[in-house]
């Protein structure tokens, strides 16, 4: 028993509260919750909490009475085990990797137009040609869209107007164009058409199929993108005489000067293009240009031309090749590549000849 009273009772300041402090027992004070929950299990205040007074190693008697009942006896499935790792390999392996795995793949069409295109396969050409390919109404298109791009180039050339060049195929002047007449304006052009193709020709240009090609016609075949209507005072109208907004980029309303300043950037239409500058031709890196070729000339500037050059002509026949030129081309002077052409011409019907 404490000799001290059960309360104790501290000095009161003024300036404090007051304190009451209750004495217990220290020397084996009972189990509280935080005693319990961060003791030792070998406390025996404690053990009996934890395991129902239950030493370690103790096996728990359940005080079963049925005669089929034994403490050594194991309950349970058995857990499969294998050695080989299957079961491993399922628990990292999951049912959607596998059904991606087994699933058929996906290949992007673009990589499949490639492969077929290019990947080399047994018996076919490498790119084949597919079997629509220029071929029926397509290939017919591609023939006449080239003789298109012939014809207007040559009257570009050769004629200031529309108008000038509808005359010069009108061989009979009656202001309409037959199939004869086309014919010889081709054979003038350098456009050998064979009689299929110029049927064709014919008929495409033949809207009104009337057997023959007006000046409408003839327009709206060169002029394939801009079908419109011509009217009669527009036939007199010379095409250079239009007004052009703006600066050209190709100065060819302006003469090109004789000598050139080192400044002057303007482009007079003598100028080559880029594919000139990379793949000069060999007149090209000779000082030679296309229009030293089509440039007019007398007929004895051009036979020393061809002497110069290498290119042996008798004077009968040379004056024979000037004819036929002078024939085609329709003037009594012709430039350099008009007798190169005639030349080409007799030299593939010799070697037709021979063979």
């Amino acid at each position: 028993m404490s000799c001290l009273p059960g309360q104790f009772h501290r000095q009161i300041f003024p300036h404090c509260r007051s304190i009451v402090k209750k004495f217990r027992n220290t020397t084996n004070p009972a189990p509280g919750a935080k005693r319990i929950f961060y003791g030792r299990a070998d406390d025996p205040d404690i053990a009996a909490h934890l395991t129902h007074s239950i030493t370690s190693g103790e096996a728990i008697n359940r005080k079963y009475d049925s005669p089929n009942f034994s403490k050594s006896r194991v309950y349970g499935i058995e857990t499969p085990h294998f050695e080989d790792g299957r079961n491993v390999s399922k628990s990292l392996n999951r049912l959607c990797d596998w059904q991606v795995k087994r699933a058929a793949k996906i290949v992007s069409k673009r990589i499949d137009d490639f492969k077929e295109k290019f990947q080399p396969q047994i018996g076919k050409a490498l790119d084949p040609v597919p079997s629509e390919f220029l071929r029926g109404k397509g290939r017919e298109r591609a023939v006449l869209a080239a003789v298109r791009q012939s014809l207007k180039k040559a009257n570009y050339e050769n004629f200031g107007m529309l108008l000038e060049a509808f005359r010069h195929y009108d061989k009979n002047g009656d202001g309409m164009i037959d199939k004869n007449d086309l014919r010889k304006s081709c054979f003038q052009l350098n456009l050998n058409l064979d009689s299929e193709l110029l049927d064709s020709l014919f008929d495409y240009c033949d809207l009104e199929k009337d057997g023959f090609i007006n000046y409408l016609e003839f327009v709206n075949f060169l002029n394939w993108k801009d079908k419109k209507a011509v009217e009669e005072f527009e036939e007199k109208v010379i095409t250079k005489g239009y007004p052009v907004c703006g600066v050209p980029t190709i100065r060819s309303d302006i003469p090109t000067p004789r000598i050139r300043r080192i400044s002057d950037r303007t482009n007079y239409g003598d100028e080559a293009n880029a594919y000139a500058l990379l793949f000069p031709s060999v007149f090209g890196q000779k000082g030679v240009y296309e229009g030293d070729f089509f440039k007019s000339r007398p007929k004895a500037e051009v036979a020393k031309i061809f002497r110069n050059i290498g290119v042996n002509v008798s004077d009968e026949r040379f004056e024979d090749i000037w004819k036929q030129a002078c024939m085609k081309e329709q003037k009594e002077e012709v430039g350099v590549q008009s007798i190169r052409n005639i030349m080409d011409e007799i030299h593939a019907s010799h070697t037709k000849d021979r063979c």
